[in-house]
C-alpha cells in the first residue's frame, strides 16, 4: 500500500526498534542525509558492500583508522594515489615489498636512504670503484650513468 506524506515526520522511540525486511529496502533523498549516534555505528553485509559518489568519498576518525581485509587490499586513483602521515610511516610486506615500477623512474627523498637497513652502500654515478682486473692486479673504475639499476647523485 503506498504511503505519501507531504509534511515533517518526526519519530521519538525510548526502546530498541527492530525491523526484518524480506525484500529491498530503498530510501532516495533530494537533500542531505545524515546519520548520528553516540555510540558505535556498524553497518554490515553478508554480500558486498560498497560506497559510491559522484563528488568527493571521505573518510576521517579523531582515533585511528584502519582498513583490514581477509583478501587483497588495492587504493588506486586515475588522478593519482599519495599516502601522508604527520608521524613516521611504513609499507612493509612479508611476502615482498615492492616501490616503483619498472617502466617508470622511482624517486626516494630523504636525507639519509638506508637499504637493507643500513648495509651495503649504494654505489653513487660518478664515483670511483677499486676492483681486480683479469690478470689479478688492481684496477680504478669510475661508475658511469647507466652503470646500475640503483642510482643515487653524489
Amino acid at each position: 500500500f503506498p504511503v505519501t506524506i507531504s509534511s515533517n515526520i518526526s519519530q521519538t522511540v525510548k526502546g530498541n526498534v527492530t525491523e526484518t525486511v524480506e525484500g529491498t529496502i530503498t530510501d532516495t533523498a533530494k537533500k542531505a542525509v545524515t546519520f548520528a549516534t553516540e555510540d558505535a555505528l556498524k553497518v554490515s553485509a553478508k554480500g558486498d558492500a560498497s560506497v559510491s559518489s559522484d563528488g568527493n568519498v571521505n573518510v576521517s576518525g579523531k582515533g585511528g583508522a584502519n582498513v583490514t581485509s581477509d583478501g587483497s587490499v588495492s587504493i588506486s586513483g586515475k588522478g593519482g594515489a599519495k599516502v601522508t602521515s604527520n608521524g613516521s610511516a611504513e609499507v612493509s610486506g612479508k611476502g615482498g615489498t615492492d616501490v616503483g615500477s619498472g617502466s617508470s623512474m622511482t624517486n626516494i627523498k630523504g636525507t639519509m636512504v638506508n637499504l637493507a637497513g643500513g648495509g651495503m652502500p649504494v654505489a653513487l654515478v660518478g664515483g670511483q670503484v677499486i676492483g681486480v682486473g683479469n690478470l689479478g692486479a688492481p684496477v680504478v673504475s669510475n661508475i658511469v650513468q647507466g652503470s646500475s639499476k640503483v642510482m643515487a647523485p653524489m
